[in-house]
């Protein structure tokens, strides 16, 4: 993995180091980064941007890499599909919009947009319904301006904004790099072409869920003048690491406020709600019930995804180590579950089943499928003696991930976590309870899936390959709800009730449909 280039103290370091002292060091490197950031302002016309923003209004398209951030086919395959985004800002009224839309490879259909008002508060909305809902300020915090820093005569204004926080960090090639803060405290380290003083990459150290301590990077390049604007990247990539996320190629730029604000208008929205004064954990909805002799579910553990255990006489199963996922859209990154880290999720599930079931220990946890938002937590069961059950063609990535360098996320476990590697059929008996874990094998959504079958309760529980509402499958979903339901009548299960992970949660079968 490459080493991040967030470098900026490496001289002082050295000098504090050896005990000599350099008086005015900080002021010098300070100096060097408002030379460098001032005539960077000045080649790229951001002047106007900087005290007088135009409306603005940029639509691209390109290609998202699923893979990049372990949302793919398979470990490493980078699972490209189209990508649609547009991004509008409005400096009278101080609204920010994002539209984006895309077809995942499980076929599955993603068409949203995010309209931030000038406190930050958040409507987001579906567009294939129609259908809306607001997010206070307090719950998006940074995610309007950080969304707004992607612009990069935005990014400058940003960091002169914080003049005290400049550093020159050196020349890397044909670039010099600075690193600044943002409003919101996050470090940035911006690197500017030495000859052409443009913006070039802007990067960042972050932990993201089912990685090591990483690096993400968004490049610049095919500037092009727009009057007021100053000069508009027309080619931007988002990189973690060296895998490409996202490479986009922008199709139109406008700045005349009718189209800006015919964008940012909002579908069906009421009246805006009262702002909430508190954050919410994300697990504020998270409620345990006990599905069947021995059978735990923590619904909502985050909204929209239901975690699964199971109690023997001496120990638990648990399925899955779900975790946030990463906002890469924002810059920095923000994540789902907010300022928690990785293990949060699966630190707080352990808490409450000690609650229901003290003094057991969980022996197995069953990586369903090695996606951010189901494998990321996994270092929370460390030093607990737990084994990580995953199928033979994930388990070289989830090795890699465990034995990876992790000094980003607080509250780390310590401890060894085992690795074991299942076939088509694998049983966890204690003479008491039964659990099987069985492979689907190729699917819509990944290419191995671990489901968890209880025959004695005629219970079985799967992620991502069935999703419903009101205990029957959903639309959104068909192609692989069809998929799922489908082998299960193969394999001729017969289960009486099929508990999902997202969704609502519960699917029960129609007569017929399960075999």
């Amino acid at each position: 993995m490459r080493k991040s280039r967030n470098r900026g103290w490496g001289l002082l370091a050295l000098l504090v180091a050896s005990g000599q002292a350099w008086p005015g060091a900080i002021e010098s490197s300070y100096r060097a980064a408002r030379e460098i950031i001032d005539a960077s302002v000045v080649a790229m016309q951001a002047e106007r941007w900087i005290t007088e923003p135009v409306p603005l209004l940029i639509v691209a398209s390109g290609t998202l890499f699923m893979g990049a951030e372990n949302q793919g086919f398979a470990p490493g395959e980078p699972t490209p599909t189209m990508f649609h985004e547009s991004w509008a800002f409005d400096p009278e009224s101080g609204i920010l919009g994002r539209e984006y839309r895309h077809a995942r490879h499980d076929v599955t259909k993603e068409w949203s947009k995010e309209i931030f008002q000038p406190d930050g508060a958040r409507w987001f909305v579906d567009m294939a319904s129609g259908n809306s809902f607001f997010q206070a300020p307090v719950l998006a915090g940074d995610a309007r301006n950080a969304t707004l820093r992607r612009f990069p005569s935005q990014l400058l204004k940003e960091a002169l904004a914080r003049p005290e926080s400049l550093r020159a960090i050196g020349r890397y090639g044909p670039f010099e790099g600075i690193q600044a803060l943002t409003g919101a405290e996050a470090s940035l380290s911006l690197f500017f072409g030495r000859e052409s003083k443009m913006l070039g990459w802007v990067e960042y150290l972050v932990d993201l869920p089912s990685f090591t301590d990483s690096t993400v990077s968004w490049r610049y390049s095919a500037y092009r003048p727009v009057p007021g604007a100053g000069h508009v990247p027309y080619e931007y990539t988002v990189h973690i690491n060296e895998a490409v996320h996202l490479d986009m190629r922008v199709n139109s730029v406008s700045t005349d406020i009718s189209t800006v604000r015919d964008f940012l208008s909002i579908p069906n929205a009421e009246k805006t709600p009262n702002n909430a004064a508190i954050v919410p954990p994300p697990w504020h909805r998270a409620e345990l019930v006990e599905a069947g002799n021995g059978v735990w579910l923590i619904r909502h553990l985050r909204t929209g995804f239901h975690m699964m255990f199971v109690e023997f006489e001496n120990y638990l199963l648990a399925v899955d180590a779900p975790s946030g996922y990463p906002l890469l859209q924002e810059l920095p990154a923000g994540d789902v579950i907010g300022k928690y880290n990785e293990n949060s999720l699966v630190d707080h599930a352990l808490k409450m089943l000690s609650e229901r079931v003290p003094g057991k220990p969980v022996r197995y946890a069953v990586l369903t499928h090695f996606h951010s938002d189901h494998a990321g937590g996994a270092l929370a069961y460390k030093g607990n003696d737990t084994s990580l059950v995953v199928t033979k063609s994930e388990a070289p990535a989830v090795r890699s991930f465990l034995a990876g360098t992790h000094t980003l996320c607080p509250e780390q476990q310590n401890g060894p976590v085992k690795v074991r590697e299942v076939g088509a059929r694998h049983i966890i008996n204690d003479g008491n309870q039964r659990v099987e874990i069985l492979d689907v094998g190729p699917n819509p959504h990944s290419k191995n899936m671990l489901v968890a079958w209880l025959p004695k309760q005629k219970i079985l529980y799967v992620s991502d390959l069935l999703t419903g509402y009101s205990d029957r499958p959903d639309d959104a979903h068909e192609h692989m709800n069809r998929f799922f339901l489908d082998w299960v009548k193969k394999k001729h299960l017969k289960p009486e009730v099929i508990y999902t992970a997202h969704g609502g949660g519960r699917v029960i079968p129609a007569p017929g449909e399960s075999g």
